[in-house]
């Protein structure tokens, strides 16, 4: 209707302008011709636009309806179990996701609810419970008290209220985007915390006329700079040098994959000289294995042997290991690996999350 609008604006515009025109000023009616030919350009783009605009937009609505289908609740369920990583971690997730959304829909054809309106519901009430499992498994008891009691008196605090809203929009941000790592959150537990112990000061007794003459002057520039100073005190023990920054980077990446153990044990045995068949390519992502990568080579272990692989194992010589899942490898290989061991004095180093690790004797 809008493009029709403009049309007929445009025409009425053209033909009175035209008639007040005589011959020699002919080609400004061509002019307007022209005019008439960019406004329609225009407003054909405005109409690919606009469509695009709803065709993402429900393409964006579609990513996230199969995204809590198949995802959102068993995430939330697999943090109740131990279960190594991927592929049984994500098995559970998905076969969790869609049990969870079956019942569900159930629910709603039973009490004739509103799909949108529930499923939003849902949405929401899995955010918070994931982010109050993170809170629960990182916090104190007596500091989740204190955190909970902070939000609970912010809006009724003189002072305080103006920043109950702040507060209730960072932490809902952070438990709906950023609930992956709780030091996103760690400056508004702080805050919350602190509400408590200034209502509980609000309680103590003050005698109005002593407080009304100071007992001494503080100017403004030392209180601004007595701040700064426990700032920085504060901080700076918090702070870590740059090898210390390199350990713990290097400590999180060996807790991944496989587990602490098993990557710890890979790594001995690389630093010895060994080359090592895995069948998990996560070690290939640590940073302090980066040197032996001459020394690592991967196989899918699910797959039937070939004359590939073979010739990959008797081509290794020295000190050998082989990383694999037993109960998932396909019975081909089993039977080689074996064979494999047994020839080359191969014997067990350590087994767990579904994983065996192989190795010659030291």
């Amino acid at each position: 209707m809008a493009a029709a609008h403009s049309e007929a604006w445009l025409r009425q515009q053209c033909s009175v302008g035209s008639a007040s025109q005589n011959r020699a000023q002919k080609p400004a009616a061509n002019g307007c011709g022209a005019r008439r030919k960019e406004v329609r350009r225009t407003l054909r783009l405005g109409v690919v636009i606009l469509g695009f605009i709803d065709f993402a937009s429900i393409y964006f609505n579609g990513l996230l309806a199969i995204l809590f289908v198949f995802v959102v609740p068993g995430v939330v369920f697999v943090r109740f179990f131990d279960i190594p990583s991927f592929p049984q971690r994500w098995f559970v997730v998905f076969l969790s996701s869609l049990t969870a959304n079956h019942l569900f829909v159930t629910l709603i054809a039973a009490l004739h609810l509103s799909p949108l309106h529930a499923y939003r519901a849902a949405a929401a009430a899995l955010i918070v419970f994931n982010a109050l499992a993170r809170l629960k498994s990182n916090l104190t008891i007596p500091f989740r008290i204190m955190v909970f009691a902070g939000l609970v008196l912010a809006p009724f605090l003189p002072r305080i209220r103006w920043l109950a809203l702040p507060l209730f929009i960072g932490f809902w941000l952070w438990a709906d985007t950023a609930s992956y790592d709780l030091r996103n959150l760690l400056g508004l537990l702080l805050i919350s915390a602190s509400i408590p112990l200034y209502a509980l000061a609000r309680r103590l007794p003050v005698n109005p006329a002593a407080a009304s003459q100071p007992r001494w002057n503080v100017p403004d520039a030392a209180v601004a700079g007595g701040l700064a100073a426990m700032a920085a005190a504060l901080t700076l023990t918090l702070a870590q040098n740059n090898t210390q920054l390199k350990e713990r980077f290097a400590t999180d990446q060996l807790r991944g994959g496989p587990g602490f153990e098993l990557n710890q044990t890979i790594a001995k045995l690389l630093q010895r000289g060994c080359a090592i068949f895995s069948a998990d390519g996560y070690i290939a992502t640590i940073s302090a294995l980066q040197p032996f990568r001459g020394q690592m080579r991967f196989f899918f272990f699910t797959e039937p042997l070939n004359d590939a692989l073979v010739n990959r194992f008797n081509e290794t010589t020295g000190c050998t290991s082989i990383f694999y899942p037993p109960e998932r490898t396909h019975p081909s290989i089993l039977r080689f690996i074996a064979g494999y061991a047994e020839a080359r004095g191969l014997k067990k180093t350590i087994e767990g999350n579904g994983m065996e690790l192989l190795a010659s004797s030291p």
